[in-house]
């Protein structure tokens, strides 16, 4: 704190002052006495001033009230004290005129009684955040405690994973000790070794706690499966009984080879202990000399356990996977089993689909755009599950054409894994995650071609459902407008163990002038908003480093893209993002530049398509300094 200027007061009546400093934060009283004639000069020194308490020192204007010994009383509003207050009296000789002598200002000495000892308030607590429990699987109630904060004040509570922007998830009031205690809930979508924090604020952002860190566990559930009989052939009923799974979820039962990808026959519900007790019939294409399981399977949480095998007692060779029957069947036929003895029913080749640019159905199925998607025989490891293979080794083609055929891979941009491949009542439900980036518009039916076509090959397959991050293919390449994702989905988080789960990539958005929508979204002008991939340090807040990102180019035609920033001539740093309800809100500060009238709708697209381009955003507002971006003059509107 400072030293501060001290005040005078004047007593107008009793000789006998009483003198009290009231602090209203916590309430607490400190008194000085002194005996002093009246009209003697009194000099209140107000010592170490600190900024943001609650602590109260009454004001200059005061009067000394003679009915009642001289009490010192407030009359104008109270001004901010912490820690220390020292009240000096002096006395002094005070001179009114008519020649008459001004008396010496001479100290008086205390009385015998001893002042009574100051109680001075003690320093406000540290802002504290604190949840607990500490861990536990999601949709965990945790109890949140917050001290420190001014009193009855309203605060933000949000919820976000650690290191990552957070969503606004309830707001609360303090009590009168600028304390809160409330409960908030662990998403669902919380995964296993994630840590999730609270962060607690003041609406203008002037008090901000963060809370320690809640481990996210997985559920503990122990699952088992036993299968009767244990020797069976095709159209057998088995019973099954399951245990030890999550309580009234749906499940599904399958049959497949061991350790490859299982066709779901049965989809059922655990009762409330988390039990199971159903009949299935094994299907056809259920043939030793193959190892068969069945299979048991929850989707969310995800919960599976696999029975003993099954011995198949009829005698039968693998039988090679005839041509597909899809809405369109490709011309290629299955995979050819391997016909070493030593790995006699494993898989050693498949099929994987390219694009045949302009051919018009010569070389293959026409697809749109006029190509032809076609196939291209490929080696695999020994497995029982060739659509996995398949599968995988398509996603790591990088190569825009492929060597030795002349075929283009629509997915040589994107970085896609495979997390899971399903088959349900002949449908191959296909889970991917990463980032599908994009070529042109045609571009669109070429990768779901390859990939449908791919898995249409097998005769247990007749439909294809294709998932990126949990969305649906189909609304990702048709999700092209303004308030929606843009055709590019979010950045994919690096694949190495020590950086697992942060993101490495993602997109910002320039102009394309004068396009009219062929390389993008169409926007004002007749220009194109369209989606450059960069790079970004490893981080888990992907939206506060695209802006960033954005914001930091001062180039106006950027490098090997040959696009419009419309940005380059301002001077903008983002102060804060915060996600609340599904809106993205853009906090800058600093200055807009704009090139023309036409400047305005292009920077508005860049920065709310660099945001809405992940799945938790679906609307964005933009602030400059506190003002909306469509009242900022010289901004959208302005």
């Amino acid at each position: 704190g400072t030293w501060a200027s001290y005040d005078i007061l004047t007593i107008e009546a009793a000789r006998r002052l009483s003198l009290s400093i009231v602090n209203s934060y916590p309430p607490r009283y400190q008194t000085y006495w002194q005996d002093h004639q009246p009209s003697t000069a009194i000099h209140v020194v107000k010592v170490q001033i600190q900024y943001e308490t609650t602590n109260q020192y009454t004001s200059p204007s005061m009067r000394v009230d003679p009915t009642e010994e001289g009490v010192v009383r407030q009359e104008r509003t109270p001004i901010r004290l912490l820690l220390l207050l020292v009240v000096a009296l002096s006395m002094a000789g005070c001179a009114f005129g008519d020649g008459r002598t001004t008396p010496t200002a001479t100290p008086v000495e205390p009385t015998s009684t001893a002042p009574p000892t100051a109680t001075l308030p003690p320093t406000p607590a540290s802002l504290t955040v604190a949840v607990s429990p500490t861990t536990g699987p999601p949709q965990t109630r945790v109890q949140v405690a917050l001290s420190g904060f001014p009193p009855t004040a309203e605060i933000e509570l949000s919820l976000g994973r650690e290191d990552a922007e957070a969503d606004v998830v309830s707001t609360a009031e303090t009590d009168d000790g600028g304390a809160l205690t409330t409960e908030l809930t662990i998403p669902a979508s919380a995964e296993p070794d994630d840590r999730w924090v609270v962060v607690a604020r003041t609406p203008d952002g002037a008090m901000t706690g963060v809370s320690n860190a809640f481990q996210v566990t997985g559920p503990e559930y122990e699952p088992t499966v036993a299968i009767s009989p244990t020797v069976a052939s095709a159209g057998t009923d088995l019973r099954v009984d399951a245990r030890g799974f999550p309580p009234d979820v749906a499940v599904d039962v399958g049959v497949g080879r061991v350790d490859s990808e299982y066709d779901v026959v049965v989809a059922a519900q655990t009762d409330a202990e988390g039990r199971l007790e159903t009949r299935i019939t094994l299907p056809d294409f259920v043939q030793p000399p193959d190892a068969w399981v069945v299979v048991v399977a929850v989707e969310d949480p995800p919960v599976k356990a696999v029975s003993e095998e099954l011995e198949v007692t009829l005698p039968a060779t693998p039988t090679a996977t005839a041509s597909p029957t899809p809405t369109r069947t490709p011309t290629p036929v299955a995979p050819t089993p391997a016909a070493t003895p030593s790995q006699a029913g494993l898989f050693t080749r498949t099929n994987i689909y390219l694009i045949a640019v302009g051919d018009e159905g010569q070389a293959g199925d026409e697809i749109g755009c006029g190509d032809s998607v076609v196939p291209v025989e490929v080696e695999i490891e020994p497995t029982l599950a060739p659509l996995t293979a398949a599968l995988r080794r398509l996603l790591a083609i990088k190569d825009r054409e492929v060597a030795d055929t002349g075929l283009y891979n629509a997915l040589y941009q994107s970085d896609l894994t495979l997390e899971r491949v399903r088959i349900v009542d002949g449908e191959a439900i296909i889970e991917l995650s990463g980032a599908l980036v994009l070529g042109g518009v045609c571009d669109e039916p070429r990768v779901e071609a390859q990939l449908a076509y791919t898995a249409l090959q097998y005769r247990t397959v007749d439909r294809v459902s294709i998932f990126i991050n949990g969305t649906p293919l189909e609304e990702l390449m048709g999700e092209r407008a303004p308030t929606r994702m843009p055709t590019t989905v979010a950045p994919t988080p690096t694949a190495t163990p020590s950086q697992a789960g942060l993101f490495t990539r993602t997109n910002i958005y320039l102009i394309a002038v004068g396009d009219g929508g062929r390389a993008g979204d169409e926007i004002g002008c007749g220009d194109s908003v369209v989606p450059v991939e960069v790079e970004i340090e490893p981080t888990l807040a992907p939206l506060t480093a695209a802006l960033r990102r954005l914001l930091a180019i001062e180039d106006r035609e950027v490098a090997d893209t040959g696009l419009y920033n419309a940005l380059y001539q301002s001077d903008l740093t983002l102060e804060r993002v915060r996600i609340v309800d599904g809106e993205a809100i853009i906090e800058l500060s600093g200055t807009l530049m704009l090139g023309g009238v036409c400047d305005e709708p292009r920077v508005e697209a860049q920065l709310a398509y660099t945001a809405l381009q992940y799945r938790t955003v679906d609307r964005v507002s933009i602030f400059i300094d506190g003002t909306p971006l469509e009242d900022v003059p010289g901004g959208n509107g302005g």
